[in-house]
């Protein structure tokens, strides 16, 4: 997919680590706890989900967020 070549690292990091957390399932997720583990503030990792949002790799419905299944061969490892 295009869009995963056109990511900065922190939403790269967010990606994965969305994929690791929900595989091919919808869940909420907890904004301050991924901030926590990635060392970022709330509203940058909420941000970020907003951007994956737009670009369609990642899916919300209902407030639970989910991954195409197609992108999971696609993601880079994490950085840092």
């Amino acid at each position: 997919m295009d869009a995963i070549a056109k990511l900065h690292v922190a939403e790269i990091n967010i990606l994965v680590m969305l994929a690791e957390r929900l595989g091919t399932d919808s869940k909420r997720i907890d904004y301050r706890e991924f901030a926590e583990e990635l060392g970022l503030s709330r509203n940058t990792v909420k941000y970020n989900v907003d951007k994956l949002i737009s670009a369609g790799l990642v899916h919300v419905v209902g407030g639970k967020l989910s991954i195409a299944e197609e992108i999971f061969s696609e993601l880079p490892e994490p950085s840092g």
